[in-house]
């Protein structure tokens, strides 16, 4: 980077280059990472973003076998 110009194009080309899923998601996240960010006071939320998303998964996952009849 020369100048303020170049990062400000390097931003832009870099923003163009962004498949559109990945914006999606992000805008999608945003809630949730607010919300974790209040309840952590500010402090570090990463993990518990992980782990509740590991139990919906697997969450889900049960109930996709329950419907199935495989669980019991």
């Amino acid at each position: 980077m020369r100048d303020v110009d170049d990062l400000k194009q390097h931003l832009i080309d870099v923003w163009d280059s962004l498949e559109q899923s990945v914006i999606d998601d992000a805008i999608n996240q945003w809630r949730s990472r607010l919300r974790a960010c209040v309840c952590a006071k500010a402090g570090h939320f990463e993990r518990s973003l992980k782990l509740a998303f590991e139990l919906r998964h697997k969450l889900t996952f049960c109930l996709s076998l329950l419907k199935l009849n495989v669980l019991f």
